[in-house]
Order: C-alpha cells, then structure tokens, then sequence
C-alpha cells in the first residue's frame, strides 16, 4: 500500500509539472497573439507602400528569373564550354534562392512549399548536367624509359604527389552574402566581419561544427546531418531543410524548419517557430554565449525580453486539442551547455 501511496505522489508531481507548462504555453501565447495584432496594425499601412510584399509580385519575379535558369539550361548541350554556363546557372540559383529565403515573411506555406520545391529540381538538374558536360580531370603521367646501363636495371623510383590543397570552406559569394557548402569532417568558425549583416547560405554539411559570432541579416540551411551549429543573433530569419540528428542553437525574429528530424533547437525567437514534414524535433530556451554576444544581440534588434521558444505551430498537426506528436520540449537534464 506504502508503495502505491508513492507512486501516486510521484504521478501528481509530474502531473502538476505538466500543468505549469501548459500554463506557461497558454501565457506566452496570448502574450504573442497580442503582440502579433498590433503588428498586423502597423504592417497593414505599410504593405500599401510596398507592393514587391505580395505573393503576386513574389510569383511574377520567381517565374521571369527561373525562366532565365531554364533558358541557359537549354544551352548547355550545344555549348563549346559548357562549364562556363553551368557556373552562370549556379549563380542564379544561388541569387533564386536568396530571392525566396528573404520573401519567407510574407510568404502563405504552399507558395514556399512551392517555391522550394521547384529549386530543388533546378538544383538536381543542375547536378546532372555537371556530372554530364564537366568531368573531373584525371590526371596521368607518362615518362619514357631509361635504357639501363651495363644491362642492369635501375630500381624503379615511386612517384610522390603532393596531396591537393583543401579548398576554402567558405567563400563570399556578393557583397551581401556568404556561403559555406559541401564539407565533411570539419571545424568552421567564420571571422565576425566576414558575414556580419550579410545573408548565409549553408548547405551539404556532415559531421561538422560550425561557429559563427556575428550578426547575420538571413539564413538558409540545407540538408546539415549530424552536426553543431551555433549562431549569433540573426536580424531577420532562419529557414532549415531536409537536416537530422543536429543540434543548433539561435536567436531570430521567425524560424522555420522544413522536412526534418531527430534535431535538437535551443533558440530565442520573437514571433514563433514554425515545422512543417518534421518529426522527432526537441526544443530548449537559447543558451548560447561568446564574448561579443550582449553587444551583437543589442545591434540585432531582437527582443531579449521575449523568447517563444516553446510555441511552435506544426503545419502538419491541425488539432488544437492535442499536442503535435512531431515535436516536444526538451527535458533539462538532457540539455547541454554551449
């Protein structure tokens, strides 16, 4: 009886824990339902002023310039040098991309869903064709041989070749942004200057840590697995794709993570987070420091004071009566300390 009697309270405690989450859920968002309604006050006026904020005029400027992509794809086979324009239609993806990343905002979900969907296969076919038209260059080296002295052979001598220099894993890509692409095994730690308010564009990352203490404008990850990647404050958002078994922690005005899983966000962000096609994704309080990181976080112009970090809407989960199964808290004796 005494052991049920324990059981019991242990069941109550928990219960009551729940409780006060719920509580602080409901709070936090009726805190942001308020905030979120003067917002939408002040930006109706302002949305008048700005008519390129419209998916109308989103959908006119993403058609004319994935027109152009596909124009120049169709150049590619008659090309004397055809890696010169695959380079041209890896730019223009880049700056397609961009085009979407900063529309996020005001974008409805189908039309990013679409619009994502849509640069993934310009990117497959881009894939293609580089694989197709720009082989990699196999090198060979040829040597005529000696005639052996006294009819005795000289031991034959191994060439040595000096291992390839590693390319950069970050470069600039235009005054205003920044990308870092295709690494494996690495330590990437970018130089406060190089990507402060510029857009970072992150992609094809495995087994990395990545580090940067800055003030980024955006950022769009793509297709990061088992990796850590810390952030400093963002001004704007952060879009995540297609990522698993990561963890990351950030601090941005909007978050959205796409078509991933078994992830780990400790964030800080003003409006709320947003999943979609994900599952298995855990969320904890911002926790992240560095030396410069109060004065980046005045200079962001984010909110300190307000942190949803444990509201996320799951496109997928239209219930409002229960929980999404797609995501949950994460427990503090299970968080790490960065």
């Amino acid at each position: 009886m005494a052991s049920n009697s324990s059981n019991l309270v242990t069941f109550l405690s928990e219960e009551e824990k729940l409780k006060k989450l719920q509580a602080y859920q409901e709070a936090a968002t009726k805190r942001y339902e308020e905030r979120l309604a003067k917002m939408e006050q002040r930006k109706s006026t302002k949305t008048q002023h700005k008519p390129e904020e419209t998916s109308n005029f989103f959908w006119k400027e993403f058609n004319s310039q994935q027109s152009a992509v596909k124009s120049l794809f169709e150049q590619i086979p008659q090309a004397q040098e055809p890696s010169s324009i695959i380079k041209e239609v890896d730019a223009k993806l880049e700056i397609l991309q961009k085009y979407t990343t900063d529309s996020t905002l005001f974008l409805n979900p189908f039309d990013l869903r679409t619009a994502q969907a849509t640069l993934r296969s310009l990117q497959t076919d881009l894939t293609k064709d580089r694989e197709r038209y720009v082989p990699r260059k196999k090198f060979g080296f040829k040597s005529r041989p000696k005639q052996p002295q006294n009819g005795i052979e000289e031991p034959k001598k191994e060439l040595t070749i000096p291992p390839p220099a590693l390319e950069k894993p970050y470069l600039p890509t235009s005054s205003n942004s920044f990308l870092v692409k295709d690494r494996k095994n690495d330590n990437i730690d970018l130089e406060r200057q190089e990507v402060l308010h510029k857009d970072i564009l992150v992609q094809n990352l495995d087994n990395c840590t990545l580090k940067i203490h800055s003030i980024p404008t955006t950022v769009h990850l793509s297709n990061i697995t088992n990796s850590k990647v810390s952030f400093g404050p963002v001004k704007t958002s952060i879009m995540i794709h297609d990522s698993v078994n990561t963890v990351f922690s950030m601090a941005c005005q909007q978050l959205r993570i796409h078509t991933s899983s078994k992830c780990d966000f400790y964030i800080h962000v003003t409006s709320r987070a947003i999943i979609e096609d994900c599952k298995q994704l855990r969320f904890a309080p911002f926790t992240n420091n560095y030396p410069t990181f109060q004065e980046d976080f005045t200079q962001s112009g984010l909110d300190e004071s307000s942190n949803n970090w444990a509201i996320v809407n799951d496109f997928n989960w239209l219930s409002i009566n229960e929980v999404s199964p797609n995501w949950c808290i994460l427990q503090e004796d299970q968080r790490v300390v960065w």
